[in-house]
């Protein structure tokens, strides 16, 4: 009995340290083939990860689209380079 809380104690012990060197690691592939190539060492490696999807504000697209369609219109004001600063 001795002896299994001895054990017990000690793989909770390692269990500690292991999130104690634990870290987060945010990395930012340029296109999909690294995306994809960070993805197969992750799973070769036996890493976890998890993968989190933002949105967008949804105000914010509309106002990003609304000056997409403006422009294609023709609402907009050119200011040449050498009037930008008077």
């Amino acid at each position: 009995m001795v002896k299994q809380n001895g054990i017990f104690a000690y793989l909770n012990f390692g269990i500690i340290l292991l999130n104690l060197i634990m870290e987060t690691l945010i990395v930012h592939p340029e296109n999909k083939a690294q995306l994809n190539a960070i993805k197969q060492v992750l799973k070769a490696m036996k890493i976890s990860f998890e993968k989190e999807e933002k949105a967008y504000n949804p105000e914010f697209v509309e106002k990003i689209l609304q000056g997409d369609r403006d422009f294609a219109e023709g609402k907009f004001t050119k200011i040449d380079l050498d009037n930008l600063w008077k």
